[in-house]
């Protein structure tokens, strides 16, 4: 044995199994002991075991850095290379034995270096498995690079003298998306091979000569075509589907050459199953969201992931670079209508979407019939969210709620994310949308100045920048709240505010705002907070939370504040 330091700490050894002498390297890692030694062969153009990470590379031992700790030796890690090498006995004389593997490889870990795929779904495996022996037919496929490997997926089968297949899990942008490379055609055969036979195969003539065998002596993969099964060009790709019902997917080239597609498997017939079970009527309902920026665009696609399915989107902006630090599209939306951009964004995530658009400005220079079609359209849905953050345009969607009866969110973030407020609003159960504004506003009109931001705007159209809580300033730079006695606009530097206010007197209590702002000027915080580091007092986080709530006062409902303070 040899110790060295040329390339990291290593020993050079001979290992003897078998009447032969294997020469390796253990090789200590520079974060040993936090990870464990490498054992491989000297000779790096070397491969002895199937437990082996390719040729010349370490072999998978009973210690790896799964179960490694720093109790065990380098030489309990030699130990166990010999009990390999004399168990599977690669060059030595005598019997060779068939070592189980301590661990299973996952999914991730099959397909690297995969550079052809296919995605293998419940849906078409339970369509191939009702294919009765020798069915063969045509079908169509959708190939995309994504990253270093291309994906096909399935898009139809037909099999001959059967009904059509069309794969019913995959939405259909994402064909659109694929087809812009041309969308593959071929054939497709349900033999009785063996998997070991077809994974063989590296010509198309190969291919043929097995489907000879299986007795469709006429296949000519290489023909141009017209095929028996309808085809009429020369196949791009070839399925075949083995004795035990696994597909195998080839790729075909014009020179003979073949390239198996490794496939990718998904099981699952539920298409969320993770969807609580109080969310399983989501689907039914439309939600209506107006304003597609930071707030909205991924409100939406939360929603969708969590079981909606239909939407009226109203956005008139379109994405400009500077929104992406925020908003949940992506340089392959700048310049478009961000409305249209999340509408192809949701129906990317779900197959069965329905989603509306009207690219409006709801305040804006624009149609009166249009405009009045948008609100009626918005008054039909389940649930109103504004995302706008335009104080006139929650005015206008107020009213809309209201007429309606329909529950109504709305959500902004302060300029600057010093702090952000979520609220909702659900008829006979919480006042009117525009009375807890009035209600909000009322109780943070005295709270402290947050410092200037510098925001800059974010819309396309140059709109300016939203107050952090709507106070107006007065000379020496403070501010303070102005109160009226009733509802009024919400509009920049004028506030509003009601200490009691008459709502239905079926609603009931609970609690409709929620919103936490700074206490000094010099915040840190994100949606919904806003924190600031006391080092005076050790370190803890100060704020105010602001709750807006109602009680009932005999036949009727009255809407209140209160306001606490934070420490961490």
């Amino acid at each position: 044995m040899v110790w060295g330091l040329g390339g990291g700490l290593h020993l050079d050894a001979v290992i003897r199994a078998g009447g032969h002498d294997y020469e390796v390297t253990m090789v200590y890692p520079e974060v040993f002991p936090a990870a464990p030694p490498i054992v491989r062969p000297k000779n790096r153009d070397e491969r002895w075991s199937g437990h082996q990470w390719g040729r010349g590379g370490s072999l998978c031992l009973e210690w790896g850095s799964g179960n490694w700790h720093s109790d065990i030796t380098g030489a309990e890690m030699l130990t166990s290379a010999h009990r390999l090498l004399s168990a599977e006995n690669p060059l030595g004389e005598g019997l060779s034995l068939a070592v189980p593997s301590r661990h299973s490889t996952s999914v991730g870990q099959e397909l690297r270096r995969k550079l052809l795929r296919f995605y293998v779904g419940a849906d078409l495996l339970s369509r191939l498995a009702k294919l009765p022996d020798g069915a063969e037919g045509t079908l169509e496929a959708c190939l995309e690079k994504q990253g270093e490997s291309y994906v096909c997926v399935m898009r139809r089968l037909r099999p001959s003298g059967l009904p059509a297949w069309k794969e019913p899990s995959v939405p259909a942008a994402l064909y659109e998306e694929m087809d812009e490379m041309g969308p593959p055609a071929g054939l497709f055969y349900n033999t009785r091979l063996d998997a070991g036979d077809i994974r063989k195969a590296r010509k198309v003539g190969d291919l043929e000569s097995l489907l000879a065998e299986a007795g469709n002596g006429a296949a000519s993969l290489s023909a141009a075509g017209p095929h028996p099964q309808g085809l009429e060009r020369r196949p791009d790709v070839l399925l075949l589907i083995d004795n035990v019902g696994e597909p195998h997917l080839f790729m075909l080239f014009a020179d003979g050459d073949v390239l198996r597609a490794a496939p990718v498997r998904s099981d699952a017939r539920d298409p969320n199953p993770r969807l609580p079970a109080d969310l399983t009527g989501a689907a039914d309902k439309t939600v209506g969201v107006v304003g597609l920026g930071s707030v909205g665009s991924k409100l939406a696609a939360s929603l969708t992931r969590s079981g909606v399915r239909k939407f009226v989107l109203v956005e008139a902006d379109v994405l400009l670079p500077e929104n992406l630090v925020r908003n949940d599209l992506d340089w392959r939306d700048v310049g478009q209508h961000k409305v249209h951009a999340a509408k192809r964004r949701l129906e990317l995530l779900a197959p069965s979407v329905e989603v509306e658009v009207r690219d409006l400005n709801l305040t804006g220079q624009e149609s009166n019939a249009n405009t009045a079609g948008a609100l009626k359209r918005l008054g039909g849905c389940d649930l109103i969210v504004d995302a706008t953050a335009d104080p006139g345009l929650f005015n206008l969607l107020a009213h809309v709620a209201t007429t309606y009866t329909k529950p109504m969110v709305w959500a902004k973030v302060y300029a600057g994310g010093v702090g952000g407020m979520v609220a909702r609003s659900r008829p006979g159960l919480d006042p009117a949308p525009g009375q807890m504004r009035v209600a909000y506003h009322e109780a943070v009109a005295d709270s402290p100045e947050p410092a200037p931001t510098g925001e800059e705007p974010y819309a396309a159209e140059g709109a300016d920048g939203v107050p952090l809580v709507g106070l107006r300033p007065r000379r020496g730079g403070r501010r303070r709240a102005r109160r009226r006695s009733g509802p009024r606009h919400d509009a920049p530097g004028r506030e509003l505010g009601l200490h009691e206010l008459d709502v239905p007197g079926r609603a009931q209590e609970g609690v409709g705002v929620r919103s936490t702002f700074p206490q000094r000027s010099r915040l840190h915080g994100g949606f919904g907070r806003g924190e600031k580091r006391d080092n005076r007092s050790g370190g803890g986080v100060r704020g105010t939370e602001v709750l807006v709530g109602t009680r009932r006062e005999g036949n009727r409902c009255v809407s209140s504040c209160r306001m606490r303070s934070r420490r961490g």
